[in-house]
């Protein structure tokens, strides 16, 4: 998924992509992106680890995140709610779906 993701929009944005909820980390202490896609399930510290993490974060708290999971079950979906993300969307959306949630993210601001 990562790798579909890395190529898939990196037509269109500049993509540093992480392996783990660490690594994001380690990636956000040297950059800040303009939105943060970043996975509800992983190894490790999970996305809602990281999420509270960059939370909790001066530097990092109002950076923009959207979860992808594929959770589709209600009450996962009130758990990702209940953070206030500013987005979430299943992992199985056809990419040109993810791509124009996306788009439409930024077209609001």
């Amino acid at each position: 998924m990562l790798r579909t993701l890395r190529e898939g929009l990196s037509t269109s944005y500049k993509i540093l992509p992480a392996n783990s909820g660490e690594n994001a980390l380690k990636i956000l202490a040297r950059t800040k992106p303009d939105l943060i896609l970043l996975d509800y399930e992983m190894p490790g510290m999970n996305g809602t680890e990281v999420f509270e993490a960059l939370r909790n974060n001066n530097e990092l708290a109002n950076i923009p995140v959207m979860f992808l999971t594929a959770k589709s079950d209600s009450g996962s979906i009130e758990k990702i709610e209940s953070l206030k993300p500013e987005g979430h969307m299943l992992k199985t959306l056809p990419l040109r779906e993810i791509k124009a949630r996306i788009q439409k993210f930024f077209d609001e601001l």
